[in-house]
Parts: structure tokens; C-alpha cells; sequence
């Protein structure tokens, strides 16, 4: 088996996303931010977004938003949300629609929480919109033939417990 196709059976695109999360979470470790419990100026200055910054101009800070986490758990929730589901969709739909969904589902998640936070000063962070996306995907997959039986009723199970450990955190 060649080197090429032993990556591209690796789902690579998931690993990286991962990677970015946990490498902008120890760079704002390294840069001397809270892992634990980083105040709300160090994280909008990392790329935290709210209503204001977007009323401002900063639409950027809706992707950055994504990457930016606030504390360990956090990100620890996140990112098994995301290696869970990840590979699958990737899998399933291939890299570039993985990409596709993760960044336009998160984009609309931050923007939608700035809207609905618009008059209170809130920084949101977090690939929580983006994940809760991916899994709205897999849902829409799960409610059609496009999976085995079998194997849409283990996506289920494995979707529900994973769904309500990130909604118990949110």
C-alpha cells in the first residue's frame, strides 16, 4: 500500500481541525492566558467575537471565534465531540464537505449568537456551533436510507450520549 493512500484513508482533515484547537489553546497558555478560566478581554483578544465587534466591522472574529476555547473542559468537551463525529462525516461525505459544513455551520452558529446576544456584552468562543452543525448533518443523514440499519442505530446511540454530554456543558 502506497504512502498516498494510506493518507488518504486517514481522516486527516479531522485531525487537523483538532490540532488547531489544542495548538491556539496552548499558544494562549504559553502567552501567559488562564487555561483554566481565561478572562473575557483575553479571549475577545484572541478572536472572541460579540455583537459590538461585528457592529464594528470584525466579521473575522466569526471563524476565529470557533478556535478559541474557554478553559480545558471546554476544549476536552469540543474536541471529543469533534473526534467523534469527525471521522465519520469525513468518511462519509469526503474532506472538502467536511470543511464546507464545519466552517459554514460555525460561522452561522457565532453569528446567531451574537444576534441573540446583541444587547448584552458577551464574547462567544468555542467549536461548539460548528460541531452541533456537523452533528445536524449526521442527524439529516441518520433520517434517510443513506446509512445500513445497522449501522445508523450504533451512529444513533453513539450521537445521543455524545449530544447530551455538550448540551450539559453549553
Amino acid at each position: 500500500m502506497s504512502l498516498l493512500s494510506t493518507m488518504k484513508k486517514l481522516k486527516i482533515i479531522t485531525y487537523y481541525l483538532i490540532a488547531v484547537n489544542i495548538g491556539i489553546y496552548l499558544l494562549m497558555g504559553y502567552s501567559g492566558v488562564s487555561l483554566i478560566d481565561p478572562g473575557a478581554e483575553e479571549l475577545f483578544r484572541w478572536g472572541g467575537s460579540s455583537s459590538y465587534s461585528l457592529a464594528n466591522g470584525q466579521w473575522w472574529r466569526l471563524i476565529t471565534s470557533m478556535f478559541v476555547h474557554s478553559g480545558i473542559f471546554h476544549l476536552l468537551m469540543n474536541m471529543y465531540a469533534l473526534f467523534s463525529i469527525g471521522p465519520i462525516l469525513e468518511v462519509t461525505l469526503g474532506k472538502r464537505r467536511l470543511l464546507f459544513a464545519y466552517f459554514s455551520t460555525g460561522i452561522l452558529a457565532s453569528l446567531a449568537s451574537c444576534l441573540f446576544h446583541a444587547n448584552i456584552p458577551t464574547i462567544s468562543v468555542g467549536a461548539s456551533g460548528a460541531i452541533f452543525g456537523l452533528f445536524g448533518v449526521l442527524l439529516a443523514l441518520l433520517t434517510t436510507r443513506f446509512f445500513v440499519e445497522e449501522v445508523r442505530d450504533a451512529l444513533i446511540g453513539s450521537f445521543g450520549i455524545t449530544v447530551a454530554m455538550n448540551i450539559a456543558y453549553s
